[in-house]
């Protein structure tokens, strides 16, 4: 995922091509039998995966297409996991020296796979599917950023000259996240918080639900290796963070919550919220966002003030809701593969549960 400098993602799946000869050993008794000649474009060629290459936490699938050099779409041809037990795929001579290929990696987790490769029609891919047809599709609505791809067009002239297939994966998922941060009347660039007994922007907060609606399920491709189709997941789909308070119900950083961290610019009590990743979007639409963060009241209602020793029970269970984009905001919101969106959100106080009393949240969005 880029971030700052943009860390690129990137490995090899390196394929050794290895030419197999044919040879007939005749003896005596053989030299009057009838000889079967094999033509040199029937000689099979087979083509030899260096599985160590990948990383030991993802499955890599490779899917062949292929077509004749005169004609426009490339068809599917087959499709192998990269693996030690299948290391080789096959092609004949006389195919490598008249077609046109296109390889297509598709790396997800071992343990889950969260991204597959189907039809547009929700289908697995025939002999009969051209490439336009081919649709990378998400499994499920909240997917991890371990999700890569790689397309390379190479010809069997190429491929026979080269020895080499080398696959290049990068990350095919984009993830949102949110900067809460205190800010000026005059600037919304970041600010240290100012009172002392506030740790963080998210204090109090014990629950943050955000919905997101035109989240990306699936993409297309056009001959061009450009994505040519969106389709959107039909219902919302909905994060819940659950955040562990201390016995000040303060949110102090470092923490192990892995969806909270500090920005990156380093003020004080400024944090990150690490949101939903997902398959790009499109330009001509907007990814929409409510985010509820569910607080502890800072009144106690209980009988304890005297000595100011108190539990959650001890105050009301409160919630603020925030729409992202607001009604000013004019850009759509996009996600972009191997980028963080963030959602920068600047507040005139110290934590963000005083919006809810008297306060105004400046959001701008970019991609980084």
């Amino acid at each position: 995922m880029k971030k700052n400098n943009i860390i690129k993602f990137i490995f090899f799946c390196i394929l050794g091509i290895t030419i197999v000869s044919c040879s007939n050993e005749l003896d005596e008794n053989n030299k009057n039998q009838n000889i079967k000649h094999i033509d040199a474009e029937d000689i099979p060629v087979s083509v030899k995966f260096n599985s160590k290459s990948l990383p030991n936490n993802l499955n890599c699938q490779l899917f062949v297409f292929w077509k004749n050099s005169n004609e426009n779409d490339y068809m599917f041809k087959e499709s192998i996991v990269i693996e030690e037990s299948r290391d080789t795929i096959d092609f004949i001579n006389k195919d490598l020296s008249d077609k046109l290929y296109r390889f297509l990696f598709v790396a997800s987790p071992v343990l889950e796979t969260e991204i597959e490769v189907v039809t547009d029609a929700g289908f697995f891919l025939s002999t009969t599917n051209t490439w336009e047809d081919m649709m990378i599709r998400a499994t499920k609505d909240s997917i991890s950023p371990e999700n890569y791809y790689g397309i390379l067009d190479k010809t069997g002239e190429q491929i026979m000259n080269d020895g080499t297939i080398n696959g290049v994966l990068t990350r095919l998922v984009g993830q949102m996240a949110f900067d809460f941060f205190r800010t000026s009347p005059t600037n919304i660039a970041p600010i240290d918080i100012i009172s002392g007994d506030v740790a963080s922007v998210v204090d109090r907060i014990y629950e943050i639900e955000i919905s997101y609606t035109s989240l990306t399920k699936g993409i297309t491709f056009d001959n061009s290796k450009n994505i040519k189709n969106i389709v959107e997941f039909e219902n919302p789909s909905i994060q819940k963070i659950q955040i562990e308070l201390n016995g000040d119900f303060k949110v102090p950083f470092p923490n192990n919550n892995k969806y909270l961290d500090l920005i990156p610019t380093g003020e004080e009590g400024a944090v990150r919220i690490y949101g939903l990743c997902s398959l790009p979007t499109s330009s001509l639409t907007s990814v929409d966002m409510e985010m509820t963060v569910r607080y502890l009241d800072t009144t106690p209602t209980c009988d304890n003030n005297d000595n100011k020793i108190h539990t959650s029970n001890c105050f009301d269970k409160r919630e603020l809701t925030l729409t992202i984009p607001g009604s000013s905001f004019t850009s759509n919101i996009q996600v972009k593969p191997n980028y963080y969106t963030v959602n920068k959100g600047g507040i005139l106080f110290d934590r963000i549960i005083d919006l809810g009393l008297n306060g105004s949240l400046l959001i701008s969005t970019d991609w980084e």
